[in-house]
């Protein structure tokens, strides 16, 4: 309790007016624009960047400025985000592979295992004896366009297969490893106070690059 959120806004004919959100209790809470008096310590300020603002409860003002900085996935992962958007230079399973991950569904899911063994059949009567990214989105492509697994037995073929042999055809957000893997610096949010200036506080959404 105790913190209070001003958003600075304008209006029509180029007048200005601020706005109050302020907590009064956990289940309550005040939304109101300010009077002239209250508003004029805010339009009436020098900084033309003034916006929004926080009010700690040591009354404390901190400004917050929108900048024009869009958020990206950590630098290391861009070789896994260009492997995922182009499908070059990927990893690759040999056929022998692919159907051991389909065996391994069998067992661990017994009411898919008709299906699983049926597309075993369909790989057999391939020529290819490994299977690049393109190769498997045109496999997944035959498979929904013929109905040959559900949709769950589909997902559970590409969580297989990215567990076994790492490959990603799929980025599932619901997945707490892709968020890891590919996605963290797109959800981390960050906090905190400059060393030098304890009155100097940062907040960031998406990982800080290690590099």
């Amino acid at each position: 309790m105790g913190w209070e959120f001003y958003q600075v806004a304008k209006e029509a004919y180029g007048t200005q007016a601020v706005y109050l959100f302020k907590m009064i209790n956990s289940d309550e809470f005040e939304v109101r624009r300010l009077d002239l008096q209250e508003s004029s310590k805010f339009i009436n300020s020098d900084d033309t960047d003034l916006q929004y603002l926080i009010k700690t409860p040591a009354n404390t003002f901190y400004n917050l400025n929108r900048k024009n900085i869009f958020t990206l996935p950590n630098a290391e992962l861009f070789g896994d985000i260009n492997e995922m958007i182009s499908h070059q230079n990927c990893s690759s399973v040999t056929k022998a592979e692919l159907k051991r991950a389909l065996n391994d569904l069998s067992k661990s899911y017994p009411n898919y295992r008709t299906k699983y063994q049926n597309l075993i059949s369909i790989i057999n009567k391939r020529e290819l004896n490994s299977f690049n990214i393109n190769d498997l989105k045109d496999e997944f492509n035959f498979i929904k366009k013929n109905k040959i697994l559900s949709p769950i037995a589909i997902n559970l073929l590409l969580d297989e297969l990215y567990e076994q042999y790492g490959l990603v055809l799929k980025v599932k957000p619901k997945i707490k490893s892709h968020v890891q893997k590919h996605l963290s610096g797109l959800t981390d949010i960050n906090y905190f106070v400059d060393n030098g200036d304890q009155d100097v506080i940062y907040y960031n959404v998406g990982t800080i690059s290690k590099i």
